[in-house]
């Protein structure tokens, strides 16, 4: 009876710290490789629009619908340090989404305005997953 008691101990100790882990895991580029996401800025122009994140860091872009991606080599993504950021048009405007897990729905972060002097700054930007 002592051994199972100790045996069950154990395990809820070790399945605890487990799960404990799994939130601090780094998440890498791969883990988002070919996700779909629909962005709503409160300044992007168009304020909703959907995004494919594609491998070697390409990006697609449609405003209308979640399929038929347009690509270009200005836009890009990467995930550095728990944080998905993506680049476009060579730096115009970058959004930054923290990353808690591989597996979330919903990220909220900001979209930076980097090179329009009349809307230059940050607003907030969420991205919603869809596959």
């Amino acid at each position: 009876m002592k051994n199972l008691i100790l045996f069950t101990l154990t395990s809820f100790l070790i399945l605890g710290c487990s799960s404990q882990d799994d939130s601090k895991k780094i998440i890498t580029n791969t883990e988002l490789i070919n996700s779909v996401w629909r962005q709503e800025t409160e300044v992007g122009e168009p304020p909703i629009c959907y995004i494919e994140l594609k491998k070697d860091g390409v990006v697609g872009y449609q405003e209308e619908e979640a399929n038929n991606f347009d690509y270009s080599e200005d836009d890009s993504w990467s995930v550095i340090n728990n944080t998905l950021t993506i680049v476009w048009t060579n730096g115009y405007t970058i959004d930054e989404f923290p990353l808690k897990n591989s597996k979330t729905m919903k990220l909220i972060g900001t979209q930076n305005i980097i090179k329009d002097k009349a809307t230059k700054g940050k607003a907030k930007a969420v991205m919603y997953r869809l596959r």
